[in-house]
């Protein structure tokens, strides 16, 4: 089985909607015992920084194309405690919360759990990794090159 490592950045904090960037790199050992990455860039309009970490995490799953256990790094505490916490009981619960109203952003967690249920996934701790400059200036690159408005921020 393969061993692969996600990280995670976007552009926006706080709750206020808006046009952010996100960006995600997979790093795996290939055979040959060689690391390879793939990474990408992509600006998600009219969204929340939980709505775009979210759409970081799917874009990144949705590149594995067969079973893996998967590290995820994010400083995210939203994407990680609901993950670890929350993602099985609102299934169960038919996504609602524990009183009772409907999961916030329930259609990106579903999408989630889905994904999630062919690899084997786990969150690290670890706030600051090696990649974290490297997808924060790839992130304002893009922009910069995009030439778009959205909120001037570096990565958190």
């Amino acid at each position: 089985m393969y061993f692969v490592r996600v990280f995670l950045e976007t552009s926006m904090k706080g709750p206020r909607r808006g046009d952010g960037w996100y960006g995600y790199l997979l790093e795996t050992l290939t055979k040959k015992e060689e690391i390879r990455t793939l990474h990408q860039v992509v600006m998600e309009k009219d969204v929340t920084a939980n709505q775009l970490y979210l759409k970081a995490l799917l874009a990144a799953l949705s590149r594995l194309n067969q079973e893996c256990e998967v590290e995820v790094y994010t400083s995210s505490l939203y994407l990680r405690g609901s993950y670890e916490n929350h993602l099985q009981g609102w299934k169960e619960s038919g996504w609602r919360t524990a009183r009772g109203e409907p999961v916030k952003n329930q259609e990106l967690w579903q999408e989630v759990y889905e994904l999630g249920k062919k690899q084997r996934i786990r969150f690290s701790s670890a706030y600051q990794y090696e990649y974290k400059s490297w997808l924060c200036t790839q992130i304002a690159e893009q922009r910069r090159k995009a030439s778009l408005p959205g909120r001037r921020r570096a990565c958190g």
